[in-house]
């Protein structure tokens, strides 16, 4: 009996530390954060909102430091409406910005290297020489330095995350940059944002484009 009660103590023991909710590594830090995300979406139908929400989960969770996150408009054309840790200059380039749906994937102008489900990683050697998307970087002094390493994330390279409704609609993309190691995103990063904005493109879907 008392062998007995000694396993079962040490078998709640065990539970209680296999599924305790403190998140232990980066995988429940993420799926955390996103249902503590979905959680708030009960509390608003302001896009808006959302939309800072998630940007605020991407720069506290994820490690990322330059957020954006944009939008079609009413126009046809694609806007960034969240902008976090840029500089005033480069955000008065970026929120000036506006792209045709055809500029919103790789192409001959935006070469990329397609990666997961719905993401696109952008290499500054890459980027298009065009004055005004030079500007939306904070330090566009540091895009001429040369790559010495191929794990690290250097300005100007960039990761497109996208948002689609109904029917594969793109309606928008999460744009992310500058992590706090410097490094490349872990994979598991990547998925944890194509999880968040297949998120908001159900919500998107339903509450509508903001105008």
């Amino acid at each position: 009996m008392k062998r007995q009660i000694e396993t079962y103590i040490q078998m709640t023991e065990s539970i209680n530390e296999r599924y305790s909710p403190v998140s232990k590594d980066e995988n429940e830090m993420i799926l955390d954060a996103i249902r503590m995300f979905n959680a708030e979406l009960l509390e608003t139908k302001d896009v808006m909102q959302v939309l800072q929400n998630a940007a605020e989960v991407i720069y506290s969770v994820f490690g990322l430091k330059e957020i954006l996150i944009g939008l079609k408009g009413g126009d046809g054309l694609f806007r960034y409406k969240v902008v976090i840790g840029h500089t005033k200059k480069a955000e008065a380039a970026i929120r000036n910005a506006a792209y045709q749906v055809e500029e919103m994937s790789m192409s001959d102008e935006f070469p990329a290297i397609t990666i997961c489900n719905t993401s696109e990683f952008s290499l500054k050697e890459d980027l298009p020489d065009n004055v005004m998307e030079i500007r939306q970087f904070n330090r566009p002094a540091e895009l001429s330095k040369p790559r010495t390493s191929t794990d690290a994330m250097m300005e100007g390279d960039y990761l497109d995350v996208y948002i689609f409704g109904k029917k594969d609609e793109m309606l928008g993309w999460i744009e992310v940059s500058s992590p706090s190691d410097g490094k490349l995103p872990s994979k598991e990063t990547i998925k944890g944002l194509e999880l968040l904005a297949s998120i908001l493109g159900i919500v998107l879907s339903y509450i509508g484009l903001p105008e």
